[in-house]
């Protein structure tokens, strides 16, 4: 997962990758397991462009 907004304004690079380290241990790490397993999908690796829908 990557942190896009905190409070409803756009994150800086910074403070995104300031997020990541801080949770990478904690509750956040289990949240794409349990969707996968809610939804019956994967999130999207980092590296795959999916076209927009229209």
């Amino acid at each position: 997962m990557t942190l896009l907004t905190r409070d409803g304004t756009p994150c800086t690079a910074e403070a995104a990758a300031s997020v990541a380290a801080a949770t990478v241990t904690g509750s956040h790490r289990e949240t794409p397991a349990h969707w996968t397993r809610l939804t019956d999908a994967a999130p999207t690796p980092c590296d795959v462009v999916v076209p927009r829908l229209r």
